[in-house]
């Protein structure tokens, strides 16, 4: 109806002054729950990454060693002539080269990626 106010209308001037200031501090409860929310999806998001790494941290040093190990051995099969193995010298070049070179590499760009710093 026109001329009729609404009743949700402050009805004093300290009530109009006290509007902004409430409005103010749910703003703020708002923002500093979802800041909390925030921060513990941050500390959530880290645990589970501290924990990725610490489990390829281990993988990926048990590869390098093994790795190592199965180039050794084949440099030692060859070297010695064990059961007349012989490897010509450009294969075992490219073993201990190219290949090995190719396996440090692409575990230290993981490794990189997985402990990368903010």
């Amino acid at each position: 109806m026109p001329g009729k106010v609404p009743m949700n209308l402050p009805a004093t001037s300290q009530e109009v002054q006290n509007v902004p200031q409430e409005a103010s501090s749910i703003n703020n409860a708002e923002r500093v729950t979802l800041e909390n929310e925030r921060l513990q999806a941050e500390i959530t998001d880290l645990k589970l990454l501290t924990d990725l790494r610490k489990d390829y941290a281990s993988k990926v040093f048990t590869f390098l060693v093994w790795w190592t190990i199965g180039v050794a051995g084949i440099i030692a099969l060859s070297g010695f002539k064990i059961d007349d193995f012989v490897l010509p010298e450009s294969a075992l070049t490219a073993l201990i080269g190219s290949t090995t070179i190719s396996a440090i590499g692409l575990v230290g760009f993981i490794v990189q990626g997985l402990f990368k710093t903010k």
